[in-house]
């Protein structure tokens, strides 16, 4: 009995260990050094943002969201920005435009250069820095002085070691009030984070993804529906997804802004080049051209490897040197780790894997499929199938489409539907839709059940979240809660 109340002792304090860290994960007590600070010094809420001038995603933060956040918090006195320097290894100017900032701040215009060097770029290196500093008209000699000099430099240094020390790991990365926030996320994520800090209520209960967007994205970053693609470029699975299905929703939902795709990369181990393939869109990502290397890699394929990869670079016109050496030296491999882990936690077993607004879809399903989950999630109502005329019909037989663009299967071919099936429509294993989900084990749609229901996976429950076999509703903390309950009574 000693050796029961011992262990459970052990265990309460590994336990407390972890929600001590879990506390420390969410709010941590980040510096802001002698940076720069835009805004009213005692504004309740402050944002650190850590980032790199030649950064495509920083720029990204720069040109679609921080206006928003200067409009409706920053000149109203409820939020100050502190600007720190986080200039990665593998961007040529992204040091020297940081010293840039810094000396343009020893003449009281930190932010004036801040902005200038995201609107104009960074690409002319140091004489283009020296000719911001006279159109801002600063002190020409002292500024050129601060930045040939390097006297900028452990400053900038001091910053990106304290952001390591944080937890940042790329840019840009943000901590409100010392809660993270990680990639060039949409206005509405730094809306909810700084309202909540500021104790205003949601207005909309909906949850909001958190989406890491220094994942690549296809679309328009603030779209309705997300979703969240699982990938392996060597699956053929996924190329029947690229061949097929992708196609309609990139015409449909993701040119007329409606939807963006998010790509995470699942490279499974039994197939020889997708780690490096993976890592080779990740490099041209950081570019600012995965689409075009994603595409690469579907029409093209990844049978030859590393040789091939380098060449689809060079078609695409990105810059081959920094390519090669962010490939060669595996830079982005640690990026594909944590996609791969956090789809696994997801529930991720095979390829490809997709997540419309947070709804499972498994494997490559046909674009109806698609098409059905995407209008649920804008509320657009389904269109009756027994309006098909006997001339779309007529089209569809011979591998055409209807007239109105909708893709019509072939009466010629059997399709086997091996989840749930209604009507004419096939649904995947675990799709949800009005409070009922696809049962593996039935193959129909089941009631979901209600919290303290017993269960054995979360597809089973209203809530979403099956713990220990037991349906329980809220977020991480509330499923350690849960769980000391069941080891502790």
């Amino acid at each position: 009995m000693k050796k029961v109340h011992a262990l459970s002792l052990v265990v309460f304090v590994l336990i407390l260990f972890i929600l001590l860290s879990i506390s420390f994960i969410f709010a941590v007590d980040v510096s802001i050094d002698d940076d720069a600070v835009e805004g009213d010094p005692n504004a309740p809420v402050t944002i650190i943002e850590f980032s790199d001038y030649e950064c495509p995603f920083c720029e990204r933060f720069y040109s679609q969201t921080l206006d928003q956040i200067r409009n409706q918090y920053i000149e109203t006195g409820k939020v100050k920005i502190v600007f720190r320097d986080f200039p990665l290894s593998f961007h040529q100017q992204a040091q020297k435009a940081a010293e840039a900032a810094e000396c343009a701040g020893e003449q009281g215009k930190y932010y004036e250069m801040h902005d200038k060097l995201f609107e104009s770029g960074v690409s002319g290196g140091v004489d283009s820095f020296k000719k911001y500093a006279e159109e801002l008209e600063m002190n020409k000699d002292d500024f050129n002085s601060c930045l040939d000099s390097g006297e900028m430099a452990s400053e900038v240094q001091k910053d990106f070691q304290d952001g390591q020390k944080f937890g940042v790991r790329g840019t840009p990365a943000f901590f409100i009030n010392g809660k993270m926030i990680s990639g060039a996320q949409s206005f509405a994520i730094f809306q909810q984070a700084i309202d909540e800090e500021l104790g205003i209520e949601e207005e909309d209960n909906e949850e909001i993804e958190s989406i890491f967007l220094e994942d690549p994205i296809i679309g328009d970053i603030n779209a309705e529906v997300t979703i969240i693609e699982y990938g392996d470029f060597e699956c053929p699975f996924c190329k029947i997804f690229y061949d097929g299905a992708y196609g309609d929703i990139k015409s449909n939902y993701i040119r007329t802004g409606k939807v963006k795709l998010v790509f995470k990369h699942f490279p499974l181990s039994f197939h020889q080049n997708a780690q490096k393939a993976a890592e080779a869109a990740e490099c041209a990502h950081s570019q600012g051209k995965f689409e075009e290397m994603y595409d690469e890699l579907f029409k093209e394929g990844v049978n030859g490897g590393v040789d091939s990869f380098k060449n689809y670079a060079k078609e695409i016109g990105l810059n081959a040197r920094e390519f090669e050496d962010c490939l060669d030296l595996g830079k982005t491999a640690e990026s594909i780790k944590d996609d791969f882990e956090n789809g696994q936690s997801e529930g991720i077993r095979g390829t490809p894997g997709f997540f419309i607004n947070g709804k499972l879809i498994s494997g490559a399903q046909s674009f109806a499929i698609f098409q059905q989950a995407i209008d649920e999630e804008l509320g657009i109502e389904e269109e009756d199938d027994d309006e098909e005329t006997v001339d779309e019909s007529e089209k569809s037989s011979k591998g055409g489409k209807s007239g109105t663009g909708k893709v019509i299967d072939e009466p010629d071919k059997e399709t086997v539907c091996l989840s749930c099936k209604e009507g004419e429509k096939c649904y995947p294993a675990g799709y949800r839709k009005e409070g009922k989900f696809c049962s593996v084990e039935e193959d129909r749609f089941i009631k979901q059940l209600k919290e303290a229901s017993s269960c054995e996976n979360s597809f089973e429950c209203k809530s979403n979240l099956c713990v220990s076999g037991e349906c329980v509703s809220g977020g991480l903390l509330q499923k350690i809660i849960n769980w000391l309950k069941k080891l502790f009574t």
